[in-house]
């Protein structure tokens, strides 16, 4: 199926559409027709299948009369305190609700105003508009989905309507509208000046929902920083290898308690329709790769064989949101780690399509697949293939509804294909809005010279089929064999296991000057190797990358300890100082820990003020800045602002400050940036995390 995803209106499309209802109003004295007509512009403006201006009176205190479509409803707030309706009436203020089937307040005798029993809907979206003096309700706009809608409302869509409200208020309450037809829709009228002032006086009324939000996040994160941050450094002190599989266990157990954390706090944004989207320019080889050897390493751990094409023609650039893309990839695999058996397959494509300007992303698995019947619930929140699933593999059910959502925001779709005891296979497709003159990440026939020839037997035919479109890509030829009679390739790839089968034939080839590149899907080449320095070793993931630099014949260690990588760290920031703010003292010790491994003083403040403080009195000597956002007395942002107001009074260079904070919304980061931070990092932040920061700023 098919699905639209409703198009982002510029802010003169949309006070064109305000200004059409407007002249309409003004022109027309048909209620009916006028109804129809505004209807229509609103679907314009937001993903609903339908919608009903509500007319609202009230009867007494508590009975309210909602009055649309020729029906009329009585309801007392008294006696209904459970239903979005009756809440939106009582507390005069917007509400979304995305899957109203799972919502606690959802009541659909009274908020279904369809009276369809053949329709199921799926999100609501209630504005209610109050009088002048805002003491009554006196009218509301109400739009519904429906449940074959893959749209969802999110808060741009409650702003439009919250703007529009003025002009809904006057046709319901049979208010006279004149329309300067003189004016242009880039000046505001007397509609738009009014709705302007209701949208700011109702998020003043928000705002402290949001903040008791972001200090509830703050409180759960904060522990989960300390416990992963001083685990880290636990492993990277330890030798003993029972140890650090105990210690492994707990990160991974942290991990999964932080992933737990974040699949409800998206839900709950994606129900309250604040999910947001930050696309930005990257790429797609150097920002989605990681996530190929997270689960490499997990994948090896389960003797699973883990491959990956990542398609060269990518573009270099594209133009989307790559956490995002991230997280919904992390979210595939991690599925498909969890329900393959050992010794089965998982297999992560992302293919590039030029003609449609396009970024394909696939992941297949070996595993026990989903029964047809229950493919069609595998999207909703909460839901699992069966009881006895969650019961034996774990999960909450939340990441494939949040992963669909994503997708949707993205631009694109996600799809199952799977047959019980078959394995899965799930898919996307998203706009990469390549910028003009972008090239391919790795141009095509780059190896051109090189003859090169893959060995087509071996243990893990993905891998070996990865390999083989790779060269074809670089050599814009590629040769398959299948045995060694002839030395006339420049390279051979070859799986570990059919290179010691042959390992005769191919030690003769070694004095025919032809070179061997062995790969392995249990990342063990270099332990049962008998070929030494004289052949090339790769492990899992095998992206572009690794093919050329095998070819060419570069080094990389793609087991690179913790413990060297503090070594450089050392060098390059021996005798930095760093100041850290945070209101918790286990965080502090933490950062106090981490500082001390890589030879940085730091100094500490407890709240913004003190940091403040600090700063003025050894901002000669301090290097960098970690400044957290909720702090008690003066917080991140503000303690921001008065740092740069005191480097700009003192006209001295600016210190690098970094903020950090638990809530991970996007309101908060653009909040720091705007105050004067130079980069913010999402709580529990992780000791490479940290590190790359520090390298990034002070290394230069």
């Amino acid at each position: 199926m098919d699905i639209k995803i409703k198009k982002e209106l510029s802010e003169n499309e949309f006070l064109k559409l305000m200004a059409e209802c407007e002249k309409k109003i003004s022109t027309t004295d048909n209620k009916k027709e006028l109804i129809s007509f505004c209807t229509s512009i609103i679907q314009r403006i937001i993903p609903a299948d339908i919608i009903y201006l509500v007319k609202v009176t009230k009867e007494d205190e508590d009975i309210y009369i909602l009055e649309y479509a020729d029906i009329t409803k009585k309801l007392s707030l008294s006696d209904n305190d459970n239903s979005i309706i009756t809440e939106a009436l009582r507390s005069k203020q917007p509400l979304i609700s995305n899957d109203i089937q799972i919502s606690f307040i959802y009541n659909k005798k009274i908020d279904d105003l369809l009276n369809d029993s053949e329709k199921k809907l799926k999100d609501l979206l209630v504005v209610p508009i109050t009088d002048t003096d805002n003491t009554d309700v006196v009218a509301m706009i109400w739009a519904a989905t429906y449940s074959d809608n893959l749209n969802q409302f999110i808060q741009k869509d409650m702003d439009y309507m919250i703007r529009f409200s003025p002009v809904i208020r006057k046709l319901l309450k049979n208010d006279s509208l004149v329309f300067d037809d003189s004016k242009t829709v880039d000046e505001e009228s007397d509609s738009l000046k009014e709705c302007l002032q209701i949208q700011e006086k109702l998020r003043k009324e928000l705002k402290y929902k949001d903040l008791y939000f972001s200090s509830i996040i703050h409180d759960v994160r904060a522990p989960m920083n300390a416990l992963l941050g001083f685990l880290d450094l636990l492993k990277l002190k330890e030798k003993d290898e029972i140890k650090i599989d105990y210690i492994e266990s707990a990160i991974k157990s942290g991990e999964n308690i932080v992933t737990l954390i974040n699949d409800a706090l998206d839900l709950a944004k994606i129900k309250s329709g604040k999910m947001d989207i930050n696309k930005t320019e990257f790429s797609p080889h150097k920002d989605l790769e990681d996530s190929a050897q997270i689960f490499a390493n997990a994948s090896l751990k389960k003797g699973i064989c883990f491959s990956t094409y990542f398609d060269p023609a990518l573009p270099e650039i594209i133009i989307s949101d790559p956490m995002r893309i991230r997280q919904i990839i992390n979210n595939l695999l991690s599925n498909a780690l969890k329900f393959t058996p050992n010794g089965g397959s998982i297999d992560l494509e992302i293919i590039y399509d030029a003609k449609i300007d396009g970024m394909t992303v696939k992941v297949q698995d070996s595993g026990i697949g989903i029964p047809k019947e229950k493919q069609s619930k595998i999207f909703a929140p909460f839901e699992q293939e069966s009881s006895e699933t969650a019961q034996k593999y774990g999960g909450t059910g939340l990441g494939l509804s949040i992963a669909m959502q994503l997708t949707i925001r993205l631009g694109g779709k996600l799809q199952l294909k799977s047959k019980e005891g078959k394995g899965s296979l799930f898919y996307f497709t998203i706009p990469c809005n390549t910028p003009p003159l972008v090239k391919a990440t790795y141009e095509r026939d780059i190896l051109h010279s090189k003859s090169i020839a893959v060995y087509q037997k071996g243990k893990c035919k993905n891998i070996i089929n990865s390999i083989n479109r790779y060269i074809e890509y670089m050599t814009d030829s590629g040769y398959k064999i299948d045995k060694f009679d002839k030395y006339e390739y420049d390279t051979v790839f070859i799986s570990k296991e059919s290179a010691i089968e042959y390992q005769d034939k191919i030690f003769e080839a070694l004095k025919n000057n032809v070179k061997f590149v062995i790969f392995g899907c249990d990342n063990t080449v270099d332990d049962d190797c008998i070929f030494d320095k004289k052949v090339e070793k790769i492990n899992t993931p095998i992206l572009p990358n690794t093919i050329i630099r095998s070819i060419n014949g570069e080094k990389r260690d793609n087991n690179k300890l913790y413990d060297s990588m503090i070594e450089e760290t050392k060098k390059k920031l021996s005798g930095k100082v760093a100041l850290t703010a945070d209101d918790n003292p286990i965080n502090l010790k933490f950062m106090q820990e981490l500082f001390k491994s890589l030879d940085v003083k730091m100094l500490s403040a407890s709240d913004g003020d003190e940091a403040v403080k600090e700063y003025v009195k050894n901002h000669d000597n301090i290097d960098i800045i970690f400044m957290d956002e909720n702090m008690n007395k003066v917080n991140g942002s503000e303690a921001i602002k008065a740092i740069r107001e005191f480097e700009k009074n003192e006209e001295i260079e600016n210190v690098i400050i970094i903020g950090l904070t638990g809530d991970a919304l996007r309101q908060t980061r653009d909040k720091m940036i705007d105050a004067g931070a130079d980069d913010v990092l999402v709580k529990p932040v992780r000791l490479d995390n940290l590190i790359e920061k520090l390298e990034m700023y002070l290394s230069k």
